[in-house]
């Protein structure tokens, strides 16, 4: 009852649902970052029964009796099929980019493919794999960045034994995330679901082209700069996407220089802290009310 305002982030977790009905007991709006947790896939993914009980018990009423933040547009229509809220905002993530851009990239005969996250199933790597097997008509290199836990991440990585074109080579921070980053000629990003994508941006930042699926947030940023391309999550649609990007290195090379330029903007700080401003003084006027 002493603070301004109360900013709960993340669902479906033993801690954040017990504060906000707290909250709704003492007759506070918090603010809520759901963070990707409204989603179906995510209702769906696991424990399905135990959330659609919580939402319909209690966590629908205490999602509507808050102030919703979504890191898209994508994630904010996602939102609105579950929760009947008008007071929802939109604010992409304050991200921390590197002020130069690494000047690393090489043109090779071959496409250099990376995909940087977790190895998780919400991230639909087997999508990807599948595109690029057998009869895939180009010659690859796909790096995979990042590492997962249990036997999906070791069956992913047994699947691809014997490619000498699909590299797996962990977790990268700092000056090698970036520079891996850089000399890519494209970040692929098949998420089933991604309520934002920093990864989008940070490739961007450094001039590499991305191709996302249509459930990835940041896609309508993709779209409207021209800076990548989207494809459903269908294995002939991304072999035929990745060939038809191959095949255009113009473009490609238009993007690489447009791209830093375009999310320095879209990522200053100044302006997303404003959002914010706004966003928690429309929280504390309603709770004075």
């Amino acid at each position: 009852s002493s603070f301004d305002v109360i900013h709960i982030h993340s669902w479906w977790n033993l801690v954040v649902v017990p504060v906000a009905w707290i909250c709704s007991l003492k007759k506070i709006l918090p603010v809520i970052s759901l963070r990707g947790t409204m989603t179906e896939f995510s209702v769906t993914h696991k424990n399905q029964g135990a959330k659609e009980w919580v939402h319909s018990l209690v966590g629908k009423k205490l999602l509507n009796r808050s102030f919703l933040d979504s890191t898209s547009i994508k994630e904010d229509q996602r939102l609105a099929a579950f929760i009947d809220n008008d007071r929802r905002y939109v604010i992409p993530n304050i991200l921390e980019i590197p002020d130069t851009v690494r000047g690393i990239h090489e043109e090779t005969p071959y496409f250099k493919l990376v995909y940087l996250g977790r190895i998780d199933p919400a991230k639909n790597i087997e999508l990807l794999l599948e595109a690029l097997n057998g009869t895939f008509p180009i010659p690859y290199q796909l790096t995979m960045v990042g590492e997962g836990e249990g036997s999906y991440a070791e069956n992913l990585i047994a699947s691809t034994k014997g490619n000498s074109r699909i590299k797996w080579i962990g977790n990268l921070d700092g000056e090698q995330k970036w520079n891996e980053l850089a000399r890519a000629d494209l970040l692929v990003l098949p998420s089933h679901i991604e309520n934002y994508g920093n990864v989008v941006l940070e490739s961007l930042s450094q001039g590499t082209p991305v191709l996302v699926s249509e459930n990835v947030g940041s896609k309508d940023f993709v779209v409207n700069n021209k800076l990548g391309w989207v494809a459903n999550t269908n294995k002939e649609e991304w072999k035929l996407t990745l060939t038809d990007i191959w095949n255009q290195p113009d473009l490609r090379k238009d993007i690489r220089g447009r791209a830093p330029g375009i999310v320095k903007e879209e990522i200053n700080k100044e302006r997303l802290l404003g959002l914010y401003e706004q966003m928690y003084r429309e929280c504390i006027k309603a709770n004075e009310a």
